[in-house]
């Protein structure tokens, strides 16, 4: 929740300018063209006990829009009430996704899993955050991401 107000009010560009002792002061610096919190969609990858809680805690502080990537979709009186929808299919999640957070546990269906082309899949701007294990995704394909512009830092 910290880093996705931090990349949306634009801490670290701030950082920055205030590093090279400059000072940001048109409207459409990064600092100043943020987007509301409640207008985001967040993909959540993998729906246990942490990816529940990230979604729980999104979209009760801040009434984002939540998108729990799973392999089978829960009963509604399964689900944790305050996900907004549950999709099997990774791409639309990427897709929709203005954040996507990777909370997938090691296993052998994941490892690898975002490796390859699969984050080209990403929408426009969509920012990568691993909390999961390092496994699903090599830092390799996340460089290959970035310089590709397929998500950003």
């Amino acid at each position: 929740l910290g880093q996705i107000i931090a990349q949306e009010r634009g801490f670290y560009d701030m950082f920055s300018a205030q590093q090279k002792t400059e000072w940001m002061t048109k409207l459409d610096d990064a600092p100043y063209a943020y987007r509301p919190l409640k207008d985001l969609t967040i993909g959540v990858l993998g729906y246990g006990s942490i990816g529940q809680e990230v979604c729980r805690a999104l979209q009760s502080a801040f009434y984002m829009n939540t998108v729990a990537w799973v392999r089978t979709i829960k009963p509604l009186d399964d689900q944790v009430p305050l996900v907004t929808k549950q999709l099997t299919d990774i791409e639309t999640v990427l897709e929709q996704s203005d954040y996507v957070v990777n909370c997938l546990p090691s296993t052998k269906e994941t490892k690898g899993l975002l490796n390859g082309s699969i984050l080209e899949r990403c929408k426009k701007g969509a920012v990568l955050m691993n909390v999961g294990r390092g496994d699903v995704v090599s830092e390799q394909t996340v460089l290959e991401a970035l310089e590709k512009k397929w998500i950003k830092k």
